[in-house]
Order: structure tokens, then C-alpha cells, then sequence
């Protein structure tokens, strides 16, 4: 029971990372920093951001630089109800969308795929016509039967509200918990094209208006030639070179960040799989003393068997039979108990059934081969012992 609850975890695990995330996790270095507590206003984010590209595409090794609202896949996300222009939705229909304010070469430096249209360009300025993409979920759920580009959309949130039009259409991807099979909707909007204020709340009258606090970009995202942890020193070292006091507050490789979103199943795989581990070893240690001893007390027995005729393979076999019927008795006491076990975390696992039959089958070759190396090291003892000494044998 406890191999097969390893052998489930494990794999659940296996297909957890190895599943298709929609964009390259491989060379990704995501770092978080927030310019609000060095003293940077929204007015003042956009020249910011424009020096931090600069500098960190410089880099050497760094192949692209973007930064964004927030990385391609974390347990926060920034939401809100959209709508398209001629598109009514019905009644209680889902229309929330994941946004994310990216700068360009965001999709490049992600490995996000463009599908069609275009990906945010450096000419989505904040004088020119605001654009966005959206992702296949999204243009599949509103357009079932036509292109998506062209089309404006709204956001439900005042300070992004827009209307933007959709210029390209992404690639789905894993933005938030990795176990979830329905992929999110999503839009992208530049962070260049966001509006220095927010709007004014009815009946403000003259009062002065609120800088938007959105405009901010919160992540960077380095893509690079190599080990992306080997650039962390001159990310630091960017940083501190166009202000001293910009703070970097995590720094690690996008890898790292999916390692933690799954850290509860990578927990649950290591310790069934030590559990599972200490239980074949004890049913190891176990056997063997069983059948040593077994052996032991019929040496008398079987010195007979030898001075009769009996071959060293006949001698072999009666032990080992005995072993055998041991691990039918627990395959046929096993089996049952552990389909009825896992049907309790069955809602644990990803990517296979509780009753996945090559685990059972793994599960059920390594019992097997513990029981039968157990028995056959006394075994073969027995068949090796002579006559002679076995008949003096007290």
C-alpha cells in the first residue's frame, strides 16, 4: 500500500513539472522590486522603467529584458471583469480575466508564442492608440468563430479601464495554480500606455487627482544564455548602478518559483517515498530472519533430503516456495486493501488515476523482488549444506 501511495506521488509529481506550461522555463530569472519604496511616483515610473530596460539588457549574457505587473505564473494574480464591444454576455456568464502590464519584448523574454496578430512593440507609446493581446482562452471564449483582432475591449478596473484593442492573441499558459486543467483567460496591456492618473471619482469636483498607482511594473524578467542564477550579482549590480536605494526583494529562477507553487507535493512524494522505503526494508529484514531461521531448524531435514539425492535446485525451491506463498498471501490481502486506500487521494493526484495500473504493476514487481532476494540468500545456504554436517547438526 505504501509503495503504491509512492509510486502515485511521485508521479503526480513527475507530471506537475512536466506538464506544458506555455512559455520556457529554461534561462528565465524573475526578480521583484518595488520603486514605490525607494520614493518613485507613478509620474516618474515610466523614465524608471525605460533606464531599467536599458541597463538590464546590457547585461552580459542577458539575451532580452522585460519587466511586467507580474511573472508568467504566481499564486497572486491581478483580476477584473472584461467586455468587448458587441459582445452582450449572458446572464451570470464568466468574464474575469487575468491582466497583467507588461513592457515590450515581455512575450520574447517569456518564450510566450504569438498565435496571431502581434506581440506590445515599443511603438505602443503612451501617445499612440492602446492596444492589448489576449490569450487563445479568451479569444476562443468570445470569438468562437471569428478573429479577435481588431476588436476593443474594456476593463472593469477604472485606472486600466481603456477601451483597448486587441492587437495580437497569445499563446495559453499556466498563470496561476499548476494543478488547475482550465486554462484562464488573460489580457496584456503595456505598461507604456497606462494613464498617469486615475480617474476622478464622481462628485470630486476640483479636487486634485490621484497618480495611478498601477503604472508601476513589480517583477523583472531576465531571459539568458546560461545558469540564470549566475546573473543574479549583476542584477543587483544593475539595480544599484541607477539607484542604490531601488530595493530588490526576491530574486530566483522561474523554475524555482513552480518548485514552490508545488511544494506540498513535492513534501507528500518524500515522505510516502521514505515511509514506503523503511516498510520494504523492514518486510526485508523481516523475512530474512524468518526464513534463516526456518532454514536453521530444518538443517537436520534437509541434510536427509541431500543424503537421499535430493538435487541442490529441489532443495532451493522448497524454500523459495515457501517465500512465495508468502507474497501471494500478501498480494492477495494487499491489492484490495490499497485500491480501497487510494481511493482517499485520489483528489491529491494530477495527471492519473488512483487505480494507474503500471503503478500497481511497479508496486508489485518490487514486493516481489525484495521477497524473493530475501528468501533465496537462506535459500541458497540451504541448498549448499552438507550432508554430513547437516546430519550432526543440533
Amino acid at each position: 500500500m505504501l509503495l503504491v501511495a509512492a509510486g502515485l506521488f511521485l508521479q503526480t509529481l513527475r507530471n506537475l513539472v512536466h506538464q506544458d506550461y506555455g512559455f520556457e522555463r529554461t534561462f528565465l530569472l524573475v526578480a521583484d522590486f518595488d520603486a514605490k519604496l525607494a520614493g518613485y511616483t507613478p509620474l516618474r515610473a515610466p523614465d524608471l522603467h525605460q533606464r531599467l530596460l536599458d541597463r538590464l539588457s546590457a547585461i552580459p549574457g542577458v539575451q532580452s529584458a522585460a519587466l511586467a505587473g507580474t511573472p508568467p505564473i504566481s499564486s497572486g494574480n491581478w483580476r477584473s471583469n472584461i467586455s468587448i464591444s458587441g459582445y452582450t454576455p449572458a446572464p451570470k456568464e464568466n468574464t474575469n480575466s487575468i491582466l497583467n502590464r507588461v513592457s515590450d519584448r515581455y512575450f520574447d523574454t517569456t518564450g510566450i508564442s504569438i498565435v496571431a496578430g502581434r506581440a506590445i512593440s515599443p511603438s505602443d507609446t503612451a501617445s499612440s492608440l492602446k492596444v492589448a493581446v489576449v490569450n487563445q482562452a479568451l479569444a476562443r471564449h468570445f470569438f468562437p468563430n471569428g478573429n479577435a483582432i481588431g476588436h476593443m475591449l474594456t476593463i472593469g478596473i477604472d485606472s486600466v479601464q481603456g477601451p483597448w484593442q486587441i492587437v495580437g492573441i497569445a499563446r495559453d499558459t499556466r498563470a496561476g495554480d499548476p494543478r488547475k486543467q482550465d486554462v484562464a483567460m488573460m489580457t496584456y496591456i503595456p505598461l507604456a500606455q497606462i494613464e498617469p492618473y486615475a480617474p476622478a471619482a464622481p462628485g470630486a469636483g476640483s479636487s486634485p487627482r490621484e497618480e495611478n498607482q498601477d503604472r508601476f511594473a513589480e517583477f523583472i524578467l531576465l531571459r539568458t544564455s546560461g545558469d540564470p542564477s549566475k546573473r543574479i550579482a549583476d542584477l543587483r549590480a544593475a539595480l544599484a548602478s541607477i539607484d542604490p536605494n531601488l530595493p530588490l526583494l526576491n530574486v530566483g529562477t522561474i523554475t524555482e518559483e513552480v518548485s514552490h507553487m508545488i511544494g506540498n507535493d513535492e513534501l507528500s512524494s518524500s515522505l510516502t517515498g521514505i515511509f514506503a522505503l523503511l516498510a520494504l526494508a523492514l518486510a526485508a529484514i523481516g523475512l530474512y530472519g524468518v526464513m534463516s531461521y526456518n532454514v536453521a531448524q530444518r538443517t537436520n531435514e534437509i541434510g536427509v533430503r541431500v543424503a537421499l539425492g535430493a538435487q541442490k535446485e529441489n532443495v532451493l525451491w522448497m524454500i523459495l516456495r515457501e517465500a512465495l506463498l508468502l507474497l501471494t498471501a500478501g498480494v492477495i490481502l494487499g491489492i484490495p486493501i490499497t485500491l480501497a486506500a487510494a481511493r482517499y487521494i485520489r483528489d491529491q493526484l494530477f495527471g492519473l488515476k488512483a487505480n494507474d495500473p503500471l503503478t500497481y504493476v511497479g508496486a508489485l514487481v518490487v514486493v516481489a523482488a525484495v521477497v524473493i532476494l530475501s528468501a533465496w540468500l537462506p535459500a541458497r545456504r540451504a541448498a549448499a549444506i552438507n550432508p554430513v554436517d547437516a546430519l550432526r547438526y543440533e
